[in-house]
């Protein structure tokens, strides 16, 4: 039974297939996981200040009375003359900004959710095969939507545009967050010449970048930088849709908690309400 199972894996319950061969399947219902993203994150913002400066607040309680005064390379070496103390300034010390990076993070994980959502419901029926939702990176994604989903009504994204240079930079600093790279956390450096101690900020050498590298110097209007980046893309998508698509999307998947596919009199796999006449995923 388990041996068959494992071979069976993954045919069991295939709604695209089975629409598509007609077996009995009329509707399914997909959770919307860019509206729960988007929404908790909207949510995680209202108190998002509150609980950073709270953390701010304890990681300076005992700082004045912890220390001798003696600071030696820019706080590299420290005089400690309470380690209790010491040890709930650095407890601390590591929560600051945990806060607004996680809303970093769920802003992005609902954008890939709008973009995966986007293919599920609209492309091109001739390309369902291809696994192209697990094949292509987000970037790749956005850029080859308008070809590779039914619904635009122009070409390809502008790589160059200042919309989508932002969006590489939320990608590559999404991508520090989540791999934790060593030369990614490489923040000081100091070394002796001629008997001087010398210190470099190697996180004040990152010009021209939109985020912060290190999570204690994140801000609210670092997080509101990228909700703007997320906005400005869906916004880009949409204005690339046709109207009966982009109507769609806004009323669903902008909306909606649930999102509805179902199979029409001509056997047609279609997204959103069956008594609307839209093109969907024709």
């Amino acid at each position: 039974m388990l041996t068959e199972a494992v071979r069976l894996k993954g045919q069991i319950l295939n709604p695209r297939k089975e629409f598509e061969e007609q077996e009995g399947l009329q509707l399914y219902l997909l959770d919307n996981v860019f509206k729960r993203y988007y929404g908790s994150v909207e949510l995680m913002l209202e108190d998002a200040d509150e609980y950073e400066n709270t953390i701010l607040a304890e990681f300076r309680r005992y700082m004045p009375s912890v220390y001798d005064g003696e600071d030696v390379g820019g706080g590299i070496f420290r005089s400690i003359k309470d380690p209790e103390k010491d040890a709930y300034i650095d407890k601390h010390l590591v929560g600051l900004g945990m806060f607004y990076r996680s809303i970093v993070i769920h802003y992005f994980i609902a954008l890939e959710g709008f973009v995966n959502l986007l293919y599920h419901a609209f492309l091109k029926k001739e390309l369902r095969d291809q696994n192209l939702e697990q094949r292509l990176d987000i970037e790749m994604k956005l850029l080859f939507m308008p070809t590779l989903c039914n619904g635009f009504k122009t070409e390809l994204f502008d790589s160059e545009s200042e919309v989508f240079s932002d969006f590489k930079q939320l990608r590559n600093y999404r991508n520090e967050i989540f791999h934790s790279k060593i030369t990614d956390s490489l923040k000081n450096v100091a070394f002796v010449q001629d008997g001087f101690l010398y210190q470099v900020d190697m996180e004040k050498g990152k010009k021209g970048s939109l985020f912060p590298p290190a999570a204690k110097t994140l801000r609210n209007e670092d997080v509101l930088k990228v909700k703007g980046i997320v906005d400005k893309l869906i916004e880009e998508i949409l204005n690339k849709m046709d109207d009966e698509s982009s109507k769609l999307v806004k009323e669903f998947i902008m909306k909606a908690i649930t999102l509805p596919f179902w199979r029409d009199d001509t056997g047609q796999i279609r997204f959103g309400k069956s008594g609307i006449e839209e093109s969907g995923s024709t």
